[in-house]
């Protein structure tokens, strides 16, 4: 059995691996070894955008393609690349930002207007009579009181005109 440091030879390395599951042969640049679960990270070596994730249990065996030749430039190059653009996660954390702004003028107005709101895992509450998911809008408004719902959007609708 590998031990954990013995691992680090691949990174920065193109590698074969051969899965037990199918003896599929995989090619390409290690960028990462988990140590504890023996998962390897590599990269398409024509291909960057190309990532294999290989689960350290289903490999049945590995082997570096030529030990003189390092890659690290190029893991290195992909690592910033990946850390350092704008993404999908930025996005949802504006996004995110954005709806717990949103959700805090919100329930600070209800509670302005005597409704008991209260915010539950990003939900606003109004009792158990009704709730108000993201982003706050008056379509986001549900409840069975009719007019406790027409109330709350009319509100909603005066506070942002257009």
């Amino acid at each position: 059995m590998e031990e954990a440091k013995d691992l680090y030879k691949f990174v920065n390395k193109l590698v074969e691996v051969t899965t037990k599951s199918n003896n599929r042969s995989i090619q390409g640049i290690v960028v990462t070894i988990d140590p504890e679960t023996k998962t390897l990270i590599m990269i398409n070596k024509e291909d960057y955008n190309k990532t294999h994730i290989i689960n350290g249990d289903m490999i049945q065996s590995k082997t570096i393609m030529d030990s003189s030749k390092s890659y690290e430039d190029i893991t290195q190059d992909y690592l910033k690349k990946l850390y350092n653009r704008p993404n999908q996660i930025d996005a949802l954390v504006r996004k995110t930002i954005s709806n717990n702004s949103k959700c805090t003028k919100l329930s600070e107005l209800l509670r302005k207007n005597d409704y008991k709101a209260i915010v539950e895992n990003g939900i606003i509450k109004i009792s158990d009579q009704l709730i108000i998911l993201p982003p706050f809008g008056t379509e986001q408004c549900i409840s069975n009181d009719k007019t406790l719902l027409l109330a709350v959007r009319n509100l909603i609708a005066n506070a942002n005109p257009g």
